[in-house]
């Protein structure tokens, strides 16, 4: 019984240091990035909606000041639009390697860290420019 548990604990032992040493799991990376992606990307007809609403009030604006505010703000919305199209061309464009595993470890990590601060920073911009826009149209 004794010598089962130690051939366990040794088992356990190894896991544990192959795990800590260098696994890399690259379906949760995958499942982060694309869960950032889906959780914008519904809200793009949102934006443009919103865009849309912004430009018809800036032609009913008679104040120029706050009709270039208002131009800058559906600007903005474009802008994060646009960003969420970039970012799924690229995506599209470069992730294969990585997904596949075809990349090293250390290419892997750093292309999973890019792509997520990239696509946060698309969420970002997406979820600040409807705040704004929403504010604007109250």
């Amino acid at each position: 019984m004794l010598d089962k548990m130690k051939k366990i604990f040794a088992l356990f032992a190894i896991a544990l240091i192959v795990v800590s040493c260098g696994g890399f799991d690259t379906e949760a990376k995958i499942d982060e990035v694309l869960d950032i992606h889906d959780e914008v990307m519904p809200k793009m007809g949102e934006v443009m909606n919103l865009k849309r609403q912004v430009l018809a009030k800036a032609q009913e604006e008679s104040d120029s000041t706050v009709v270039n505010e208002l131009r800058a703000l559906a600007k903005e919305l474009d802008d994060a639009s646009e960003a969420m199209m970039v970012w799924m061309r690229e995506w599209s464009k470069n992730s294969q390697p990585h997904v596949s595993e075809e990349s090293d470890i250390a290419e892997r990590k750093l292309f999973f860290e890019q792509e997520i601060d990239k696509v946060t920073k698309v969420k970002e911009d997406i979820n600040n420019s409807i705040a704004a826009a929403e504010a604007v149209l109250k």
